[in-house]
């Protein structure tokens, strides 16, 4: 369907559902779609609850037929309205066909329901009007109740025109959210875990008094893929990437949600209250009772977590046109950015999370009030008699960081420490005392909200242009990464120490004319956890991609790489060291492929105009006993404003009599 088709009938057709891709990353996609039709898909599709199969039938009172007729006249299922409802997207030659994304026949009247929206409409109008049944609950009132409300406001049908139908289950369901509002919600991203790499979103539904006890209770609505227990995590990635998932909609208490993300995770939450009246949340929760049992085919990058918030939001808000925004992928953050930008935010609230909160209240203590928190959890039998000779205000602010450490360590699985039962117990009569009003007080402060929110960090896309020199060879380069974010980019909103890069390409241009591909990461993921004191992290890197060993060897070569090791931080500087491995797929070696030991040392900063980093890999091959190769990396990046920045990068690559150099500079354009 042309543009100006979708304007004049009001249809999201979207952008063009394609990148200007080189070859390679065209083949390889290519590749995965294949292997996953051969994946031996094991999940079974869920039953849809309320199913309505047998409510159409042949004999329909003749009245909604009249419905039907105005309906058709107004064309009803082409307005915007109708096709979100049913999730209805342009698709095949030039969008001119629709199909709904939901994947389960039993959300369907009509035979052809799925890609028919006219058949759709009339069928659940024909349904609507079907006379009520012994069997509460299964009427298509009852099924789809924002269907309903949407068409009696549309077509002006009153409640005495229908059959009195009774919805206990529904009604009951519904009051149970008492909600009058609504909240985006963004856990930060999240490394360890692939379904989490790049944050989250959900909906929370808000009581009309909010605070923040209440708020716990309150009910989330989130999308999620339904991932077999046996399923590795790698597993997982690959079968989200080809759609080898259901999608599950879950209804959960808020306070669940948050001991999944601030406390077993440790990811920062943050909350954005909507503009959306109680009429439209009256109609959201009408919706997600429609949908909470339907089948929806899950895309790790495409149609997850975030694109299907949205797409709930839009049966509320359909001419909004903000499906339009997430074309081809749908990164979490993106999509607050874009509640903002459709101004739909009324107002934001963080929540940290419980590492947050240690790191902020161990950053008040002195050295040897630290030391003395961490023997309290580790060697109480040491700490507490230090403990006991200390003023009491003293006593219950080391008590409450100890605490916190103990659970914090609890949390992440480190060990199985814990503050003993009779601190515990002491930590408890403190607060009862301070509730008294004779109690001892502390001076830890709260954590404060941060000065930026996450969205205002740099948007996830990025472009490159700039020139650079090769020995004495002139080039031009240019690069693209539709996201995420690496360790030399701003470092606003993004965890500290984390790099996620996808489909990063950079090509270049020589003065000779040849044109060719340098590097393309297929994905990218290194996370840089400073070990300390407390916590014992480990920090880990995996890249899957293609690129130039430079030297005599000068092909652009695929490989697999994966590192461990360990990371530690002075003052703002970071400094690491990983040990792994790395096999190419590569013929210049007359074997078709090697593995080498890939040793790296690095570090990196982040200034208040810029970040610079410094990395050293060792290349020695196992399969082939060549000569060990070294390349060192320097990156050196000022930002100019939040969406562009200069970067400056040198390299040299040493092996036995070869050393090869160059430099570029780059402008980064953030999109």
């Amino acid at each position: 369907m042309t543009d100006g088709a979708c304007r004049m009938n009001h249809i999201q057709c979207g952008k063009p559902r394609f990148f200007p891709l080189f070859l390679t990353l065209l083949l390889f996609h290519s590749l995965i779609v294949i292997l996953g039709y051969l994946w031996p898909l094991t999940a079974v599709a869920t039953p849809y609850s309320n199913s309505t199969s047998n409510l159409t039938s042949k004999s329909t009172d003749i009245s909604a037929e009249q419905w039907v007729q105005r309906a058709n006249k107004r064309a009803l299922h082409s307005s915007p309205g109708w096709l979100a409802l049913l999730y209805y997207q342009p698709t095949g030659w030039r969008n001119r066909a629709l199909i709904s994304d939901i994947d389960d026949d039993a959300f369907f009247l009509a035979e052809t329901g799925k890609r028919n929206p006219a058949a759709e409409l009339e069928a659940t109008l024909r349904a609507l009007f079907q006379s009520k049944s012994a069997n509460l609950d299964r009427h298509a009132q009852c099924v789809f109740p924002a269907r309903t409300h949407w068409l009696k406001h549309q077509l002006n049908i009153k409640d005495a025109d229908l059959p009195d139908v009774e919805c206990p289950a529904f009604d009951a369901w519904a009051a149970a959210f008492k909600a009058t509002s609504v909240s985006l919600i963004f856990p930060a991203a999240y490394l360890d875990s692939p379904s989490s790499m790049f944050g989250h979103t959900l909906l929370r539904f808000d009581q009309p008094v909010q605070q923040d006890t209440s708020s716990l209770l309150s009910y989330t609505v989130s999308y999620a893929a339904q991932k077999a227990p046996e399923d590795s995590e790698l597993a997982f990635v690959y079968r989200g990437l080809v759609g080898g998932y259901p999608g599950e909609t879950s209804v959960r208490p808020y306070y669940q949600k948050i001991k999944e993300y601030s406390r077993i995770e440790s990811r920062d939450i943050w909350e954005f209250r909507l503009s959306f009246t109680e009429a439209e949340v009256a109609q959201l929760i009408r919706h997600v009772w429609e949908i909470k049992d339907a089948r929806i085919e899950y895309f790790f990058f495409s149609q997850n977590c975030s694109y299907r918030v949205m797409a709930l939001l839009n049966v509320v808000r359909p001419t909004s046109g903000v499906l339009e925004e997430y074309p081809a992928y749908t990164i979490p953050i993106e999509t607050v950015r874009d509640a903002y930008q459709f101004d739909w935010v009324e107002s934001a609230k963080f929540r940290p999370s419980v590492i947050t909160h240690f790191y902020h209240h161990i950053a008040q203590l002195t050295e040897a009030e630290q030391q003395l928190v961490y023997q309290l959890v580790v060697a109480p039998a040491q700490g507490e008699p230090q403990l006991q000779a200390l003023p009491k205000a003293q006593q219950k602010k080391l008590l409450t960081v100890a605490y916190e450490y103990s659970r914090l360590v609890r949390f992440l699985g480190e060990s199985a420490r814990s503050v003993s039962f009779n601190l515990l117990q002491q930590l408890s009569e403190f607060e009862q005392l301070s509730e008294s009003e004779s109690g001892p007080e502390t001076d830890l402060t709260p954590v404060p909200e941060p000065a930026q929110r996450d969205d205002q960090g740099h948007r996830s896309g990025r472009w490159t242009l700039g020139a650079g020199l090769r020995e004495d060879s002139s080039f031009g380069t240019f690069s693209w990464r539709p996201a995420y974010h690496d360790l030399t980019d701003a470092g606003l909103g993004y965890p500290p120490g984390s790099e996620l890069k996808f489909l990063e390409m950079e090509g270049r241009l020589y003065e000779t004319g040849d044109l060719q591909m340098e590097d393309l990461t297929v994905i990218g993921i290194k996370s840089i956890k400073p070990r300390n004191r407390f916590l014992k992290s480990t920090s880990w890197s995996v890249e899957l991609g293609a690129h130039r060993e430079g030297l005599e060897h000068d092909q652009l070569t695929p490989f697999l790489q994966g590192q461990m090791g360990y990371a530690y931080q002075w003052r703002g500087l970071v400094g690491y060291g990983l040990v792994g491995g790395e096999f190419q797929l590569s013929d210049h070696h007359g074997v078709g492929y090697d593995a080498l030991f890939t040793p790296t040392v690095g570090a990196f900063q982040r200034t208040g105009f810029g970040q610079w980093s410094l990395d050293a890999t060792l290349y020695s091959s196992i399969t082939t006993g060549l000569a060990d190769r070294v390349k060192i990396d320097l990156t050196g990046v000022y930002n100019l404003g939040e969406q562009s920045a200069i970067r400056l990068r040198a390299s040299e690559v040493y092996q036995q009599a070869w050393l090869q150099s160059e430099v570029a500079v780059d402008v980064m354009l953030y999109f």
